[in-house]
């Protein structure tokens, strides 16, 4: 944001958090311009693919899941 907002220094930002339904909510509300979402948990809304990234988590050492890698797609 901080690059956008110095390449088009008119564009104002305000940041809303929420879980995904919400996010899905305030667009079909048009209470937000946009939201990052995950396309399985909402429906009715076009998505545009910005980037694939992996995601990670972080388990203390003991875990179960701590020692195998695991692949969910």
């Amino acid at each position: 944001m901080k690059d956008f907002k110095e390449q088009y220094h008119a564009v104002q930002f305000e940041l809303h958090q929420g879980e995904y339904t919400a996010i899905s909510n305030w667009i079909k509300e048009g209470r937000v311009d946009f939201g990052f979402i995950n396309t399985t948990a909402v429906s009715n809304l076009t998505a545009i693919l910005l980037q694939e990234d992996e995601m990670l988590a972080v388990l203390p050492t003991d875990h179960p899941l701590a020692t195998t890698p695991h692949r969910f797609l």
